[in-house]
């Protein structure tokens, strides 16, 4: 199927995601479905190729993709919203532990036994999804401090907060329930760093731990199967 559904209004586009995966679950026939649409990938699929100019980038199941992207692409492309990326710095030292720092606030100290340290600074893009980032509580230390943009609010308890980071936007997902800043205010946020994820500022090819913690034996089978 190439984009069946992209010229359906929202409502009806809503309900034949439904039908159509009812409809493959009842014949149970392989089927290969091409979208542009990331929700209709993350949505309908068991199992989804990521493609950027003919060339594959990932392949995975939804669940995989989002939350171990092997690209910068990737990245960006699957999760609603996307995820937040920005340019930053990577430190590896001696005994493998990995400092990022984005030269706007403090540097954090990223969980895992990292490779061999590089000869400096390596200039990396630093991701984060829109739910890893929070607003600092009253007193605490922030990570980042931005001007918040625009509030969005999802139809739901979930709001989002676009903010301004130097010449990025970021998106924080908060509960609506809470208080709100006001737009135009600084805003401190804090992240969690085992949640962050790494990329070649080059090649956009993901950074990751050493085999020692389990994460990077995964990844490596997902890139051969690739190759």
């Amino acid at each position: 199927m190439d984009e069946p559904l992209s010229n359906l209004d929202a409502i009806l586009r809503e309900r034949m995601r439904i039908e159509l995966r009812r409809f493959h679950d009842r014949l149970g026939i392989t089927t290969i479905y091409v979208t542009h649409d990331q929700k209709e990938a993350i949505s309908m699929s068991d199992r989804v190729m990521v493609m950027n100019a003919g060339r594959i980038e990932q392949i995975g199941s939804p669940e995989d993709i989002i939350r171990h992207p092997l690209t910068e692409f990737a990245a960006r492309f699957m999760g609603q919203p996307p995820m937040n990326i920005w340019r930053a710095s990577l430190e590896i030292n001696a005994s493998g532990a990995a400092r990022v720092t984005d030269g706007l606030g403090p540097a954090w100290t990223v969980p895992g036994l990292w490779p061999s340290a590089p000869g400096g600074p390596a200039d990396v893009w630093l991701g984060v999804r829109p739910r890893d980032l929070e607003l600092a509580g009253l007193g605490e230390a922030a990570d980042l401090t931005v001007t918040l943009d625009v509030v969005e609010r999802g139809g739901g308890d979930e709001v989002f907060l676009h903010c301004r980071h130097r010449d990025d936007t970021l998106v924080v997902s908060v509960n609506g329930g809470s208080s709100l800043p006001r737009t135009g205010e600084l805003v401190g946020l804090t992240l969690r760093s085992d949640r962050v994820h790494l990329f070649d500022a080059g090649t956009g090819a993901r950074i990751q731990p050493s085999p020692a913690n389990g994460r990077s034996a995964a990844a490596s089978l997902v890139a051969g199967e690739l190759q």
